[in-house]
């Protein structure tokens, strides 16, 4: 894991033992016109943009991505499948240990910042 961190900025790079890399960037800076969030993901020759959760372009297959109305996150998704789980008719798709996870995580990149 590499980090630089600095005030409310930060870089992680992280490596995978099976060889997969990931980059997160977070960053304070930038037009609040522009898109929040941005996911960039690549496998083999296909790329995906996820641009603030209202469009996806698709790079190398026959499907050219899609574009929304409403920014649409997976929160009612989350929230419907937890109101579903207390009713015994689902299992919890974000459980507690996951919660732990991605906690331990963010610690560890404190610490190596």
């Amino acid at each position: 894991m590499v980090v630089w961190r600095e005030r409310d900025a930060a870089i992680v790079a992280l490596g995978f033992p099976e060889g997969s890399v990931a980059t997160i960037v977070y960053a304070d800076a930038g037009s609040p016109a522009s898109g929040k969030e941005r996911v960039e993901a690549f496998a083999g020759d296909v790329s995906f943009v996820l641009d603030d959760f209202r469009s996806l372009e698709v790079h190398g297959l026959r499907t050219r991505g899609t574009r929304t109305r409403a920014i649409e996150k997976g929160q009612r998704q989350q929230l419907e499948n937890f109101s579903l789980a207390l009713r015994g008719e689902a299992d919890l798709g974000v459980t507690a240990d996951d919660g732990y996870w991605a906690t331990w995580c963010a610690e560890q990149v404190l610490r190596r910042a």
